[in-house]
């Protein structure tokens, strides 16, 4: 199994998929829980950016 990547803003996984949409099938997306105190995208931020590359 593949292990989660976790981007920080939805600046950097837009970034990921302008450099690896043509070439790659999937990503793992992980996300923390805002208690965690780790910066993260949430999951509607993500898709806002995936839907750009559908």
């Amino acid at each position: 199994m593949n292990e989660p990547t976790f981007l920080s803003t939805q600046t950097l996984f837009r970034k990921w998929l302008d450099n690896n949409h043509n070439k790659e099938t999937e990503l793992f997306v992980g996300f923390y829980k805002i208690e965690s105190g780790y910066p993260s995208m949430t999951w509607s931020e993500s898709v806002d950016q995936a839907l750009c590359f559908v």
